[in-house]
């Protein structure tokens, strides 16, 4: 049997946060919908929702889109490969009049056995210039960020690039 891994409560909600934050910046809309892709490799055909399941590459230039899936999904169990998975994430505008909207931003989301690990984000603006940017789950940093925090292995992310914690 396959180990899998099932995101914590605290993971989920900081994946949505983290998700939701970059979406705001980009858009003026009331609500956002985030899809989980599920990759297909294009030489084998096998597809998963762990692209590290089934690409080969650094890059996973391997895989292309199958299929999206609406967030409730991130709850269920993910198959790790070698211990981790990455999973591919599209947020999007929710208009009222429109079931999805434009498409605001990709991120994938690093999991271990233990759950989240690192969001990766990567938006392009109407320049067309791109920003990329990433948030580590630290647990050592726990401590030193909220002290009295019960439970040292919650996740707490930061953004590598300004160190800022979410709450």
């Amino acid at each position: 049997m396959s180990e899998t891994v099932r995101l914590s409560a605290a993971d989920v909600r900081q994946l949505r946060t983290v998700a939701e934050d970059i979406a705001r910046r980009h858009s003026n809309g009331p609500q956002f919908a985030i899809e989980i892709a599920e990759r297909e490799n294009v030489y084998s055909g096998r597809t998963s929702l762990n692209i590290w399941a089934i690409s080969s590459v650094p890059d996973w230039a391997d895989t292309e889109v199958h299929t999206t899936y609406p967030w409730p999904r991130i709850r269920e169990p993910h198959v790790l490969a070698n211990g981790a998975a990455l999973l591919d994430l599209y947020v999007r505008e929710r208009p009222r009049s429109a079931k999805t909207g434009e498409l605001l931003c990709g991120l994938q989301a690093e999991l271990d056995e233990k759950g989240l690990v690192a969001i990766h984000a990567n938006c392009e603006l109407g320049s067309g210039s791109v920003i990329a940017e990433l948030w580590r789950c630290d647990p050592l940093r726990v401590s030193w960020i909220c002290p009295h925090w019960p439970d040292t292995s919650s996740v707490v992310l930061y953004r590598v690039s300004q160190e800022r914690t979410l709450h």
